[in-house]
């Protein structure tokens, strides 16, 4: 009898997978394992209503960042991020390994929750990419430099 075990690879890998397989919609919560953080301040996760868990990194100062990365296959996505806004909050940069994709003002008045802040159009090769959030301002009337973070949704559209 031929020994099968010879014909069979034992470990399939993410990047033993072509392109055309994968998921084209899937959703983070950015309080799992972030891969780096820079900077002083909590990073908590914390439970709310209308964001279910999220993300809270409060900070009185600039430059403080959280990184992630993810495998990704080749293609182009939207990338949806849904978050709080409030007058404590800061101006962000939201990058995907060193693109900037936006500069979001996580400051409103009153607090509103389950903010949808969308950006399209990121084209990505095939391996692990870093999605990198820093606290670079603040808007003039915001009393601190803080962010609430509900998830993260990459859909891939091409």
């Amino acid at each position: 009898m031929p020994n099968l075990m010879s014909f069979h690879k034992p470990f399939l890998t993410l990047d033993d997978l072509p392109d055309s397989v994968g998921l084209d919609n899937w959703t983070i919560f950015p309080y799992v394992n972030p891969t780096f953080i820079l900077g002083v301040g909590e990073l908590t996760r914390s439970d709310y209503y209308y964001l279910q868990s999220y993300l809270k990194f409060e900070t009185s100062t600039i430059n403080n960042e959280v990184h992630w990365t993810y495998f990704f296959h080749k293609g182009v996505y939207d990338l949806t991020i849904i978050h709080a806004t409030n007058t404590y909050s800061g101006i962000l940069t939201i990058k995907i390994d060193d693109v900037v994709l936006g500069t979001p003002d996580f400051y409103s008045d009153p607090t509103v929750y389950a903010v949808k802040t969308i950006f399209s159009d990121i084209i990505l090769s095939k391996g692990n990419h870093t999605l990198k959030i820093k606290i670079e301002d603040r808007h003039a009337s915001s009393t601190s430099y803080n962010m609430r973070l509900g998830t993260f949704t990459f859909r891939r559209t091409s």
